[in-house]
């Protein structure tokens, strides 16, 4: 009888430390997951709607107030946003843009990403400010001036945008306004240049569905596991979706810099040969950014490798290279307008890394305006003479 109780004992024994044993891994396993996926790099929205030699999807149109002030304005006003079929944005949702050129009109298009597409209102935004210059200029002339900004969008965009869209809208004039992204994507999101921001979020998308389908249970399973992906990332892939380059590569070695800089210079290259087929007079712009009022060439790339700002003074080595490209592209177009506006504003014109508060963009188009007056006063004789 006392060894049958005691046998009863040890088993209910032997039971309640098993389960408490399991109890405990499953706690320290729940706690680890939660802790290293708190502590995974966020995932980025995928909203991006173009992408280099893969499709093109426009947006339907789009009318937006934003919940919270905008950004870009010092009144603390909220952003309005419409756009027309092909995503350009519009005054207001009643606004027409379509492809169909009334006559006489003169079109200039203003392409890039979101330095050109932003703004508390419309006319706020680059695009905007230019026509309200140009129509103050030139009073009783009919010129509209399309903003055909993409947010985080990149010269190869623009130039697929270009040959999807903008070339049915019969373009008199054709502004490129870009280069920040150009020279910042390696850094923050994409090391594989022409490939946009967010383009690994769409290739993780299609790798993980079709694991998804032909992969067993326990290995989706292991595949979402934090600890798995934490301790072994090569195992089941790498749970960061973004694909980045290194900063101390890009500060210690010119020739990766350089790579980037081509890449945004043969964009504009082509983009020009394109404007050549179609008749379109373009004018390419390396936009102002704030890196030239926190950063000089005789800092010293040793020291700053390894400091708090490494990332941003490599942005600043890149755009020194697209600075030497966008010279070169000048002194092989002697017969297009190209100008290099890095560094044009102070810092106080920023309210952030890119972006200018909705005046400033009204600075910017006073330059632009006058560096189109050429071309623009051409277009318009022409115009005068053929009607």
């Amino acid at each position: 009888m006392n060894n049958r109780q005691s046998s009863r004992s040890n088993t209910k024994f032997s039971l309640i430390l098993v389960g408490l044993v399991l109890f405990v891994a499953i706690t320290v396993i729940g706690i680890l997951e939660f802790v290293l996926e708190s502590r995974k790099p966020p995932v980025f929205p995928f909203y991006n709607v173009i992408y280099p030699y893969v499709e093109f999807h426009p947006h339907p149109k789009v009318s937006w107030r934003s919940p919270e002030p905008s950004p870009s304005s010092r009144t603390a006003e909220h952003a309005t946003s419409y756009t027309n079929e092909d995503s350009f944005r519009i005054a207001s949702p009643d606004y027409r843009l379509v492809p169909e050129k009334p006559e006489g009109q003169v079109r200039i298009a203003v392409i890039g990403g979101s330095t050109v597409h932003g703004g508390t209102t419309f006319e706020d935004t680059l695009p905007g400010s230019l026509k309200q210059v140009l129509l103050a200029k030139y009073p009783g002339v009919d010129i509209e001036v399309i903003n055909a900004g993409i947010t985080s969008g990149i010269s190869r965009q623009s130039l697929v945008q270009l040959i999807t869209s903008l070339v049915d809208y019969h373009l008199d004039l054709l502004v490129v306004y870009d280069g920040i992204n150009d020279s910042g994507q390696m850094l923050y999101y994409e090391k594989r240049p022409n490939f946009p921001y967010n383009y690994r979020v769409k290739e993780l998308a299609w790798d993980q569905y079709m694991a998804g389908k032909r992969d067993s249970l326990w290995e989706e399973l292991f595949r979402r596991s934090a600890i798995i992906n934490h301790f072994w990332p090569d195992l089941y892939g790498d749970s960061s979706i973004l694909n980045k380059v290194n900063v101390q590569s890009l500060i210690k070695f010119r020739p990766l810099r350089k790579t980037y800089a081509d890449a945004h210079v043969d964009n504009w290259e082509k983009i020009r040969r394109v404007c050549l087929a179609y008749q379109i007079s373009p004018m390419f712009v390396l936009q102002p950014t704030s890196l030239y009022a926190t950063f000089n060439a005789d800092m010293s790339p040793i020291e700053m490798m390894h400091s708090p700002k490494a990332t941003y003074y490599a942005n600043y080595l890149v755009y020194e290279e697209l600075r030497k490209t966008t010279q070169q592209f000048a002194d092989a177009n002697q017969q297009i307008e190209v100008l290099d506006l890095s560094s044009l504003l102070s810092l106080e014109a920023y309210y952030d890394g890119a972006h200018v508060y909705d005046e400033i963009n009204t600075q910017i188009a006073e330059t632009l305006a006058q560096a189109l007056r050429p071309d623009l006063e051409r277009v318009m004789k022409q115009k005068a003479q053929a009607g």
